[in-house]
């Protein structure tokens, strides 16, 4: 028996954005950190564009908001090409140090105020809403370095090791990931990096375009990689999934769908 609390990763339908990325941060409320101490800077970063994504954050805000007495902020991504931020100014660039086990690396060059808050939160999409291969959770977050770095980390995704190090130092909680399934508005919530990326590849399968349908979620290169520097969840047995009770038959026949293919391209029992 482990003797760590199983790693939750909700899985909630609603009418729209808005009460499915409720529902699932209420049913995920106790695995979702905090309450953080007064004063702390939480940044929510926003790895995606449309009006559900602009929905899906201000959600996150206000929950982190209720949760805590902190200052709560959103940032969308730096463009790839040019170091200036989206209102046109010249980026503050500071340098960080990477964690301990990435010692040997270049520091990462962030934006100030993402170098500067306290814990980071992640807002992106789910597979199969046309928003790239960058909407996955990990590549999602070198959105938010130094464009020659981001670019570094996606040309060498897996073997490289930059992708784990750059979501090591950012290890946002929660994570949601919108879109939708079957024409119903989906939301997915966790608050650990790797069980967000697994549960974005496992869903993968229903997309045919999608390259991480074609294998299994854990052997993927970049899973695999996080997993050889901790960065998260390391085996099935430690993840757990939630769900709210449908009442309506047909929200709750996509429900168990997604929770069936779910336990099956993660292993979990």
């Amino acid at each position: 028996m482990s003797a760590h609390p199983p790693i939750v990763i909700a899985v909630a339908l609603g009418d729209d954005t808005r009460s499915a990325l409720s529902s699932g941060l209420t049913i995920a409320d106790r695995e979702l950190g905090g309450p953080w101490p007064i004063g702390s800077k939480i940044l929510v970063l926003r790895a995606i564009s449309g009006p559900d994504a602009v929905v899906a954050t201000e959600v996150l805000v206000d929950y982190l908001r209720r949760r805590s007495d902190v200052t709560v902020a959103s940032l969308a991504p730096m463009p790839l090409l040019g170091a200036r931020s989206i209102l046109g100014r010249r980026a503050d660039w500071v340098a960080v140090d990477l964690p301990d086990h990435f010692r040997r690396r270049t520091p990462l060059r962030l934006p100030r105020d993402v170098a500067a808050a306290t814990q980071r939160a992640l807002v992106t999409s789910l597979p199969g809403d046309g928003t790239g291969r960058g909407s996955r959770p990990m590549l999602a977050l070198t959105r938010f370095v130094h464009p020659s770095q981001r670019l570094a980390a996606v040309l060498d995704a897996g073997p490289s090791g930059t992708v784990a190090a750059i979501g090591s130092f950012f290890a946002p909680r929660p994570i949601a990931l919108v879109g939708s399934r079957r024409g119903r508005p989906l939301a997915v919530v966790t608050s650990d990096l790797v069980a967000a990326e697994l549960a974005w590849l496992a869903l993968a399968v229903d997309c045919p375009r999608a390259e991480a349908a074609l294998i299994g979620p854990w052997e993927d290169a970049i899973v695999q990689s996080a997993t050889g520097h901790d960065v998260g969840a390391r085996i099935p047995s430690q993840l757990a999934l939630v769900a709210p009770v449908e009442a309506d038959a047909g929200r709750r026949a996509v429900a168990e769908g997604l929770l069936d293919l779910l336990r099956l391209r993660l292993g979990i029992r």
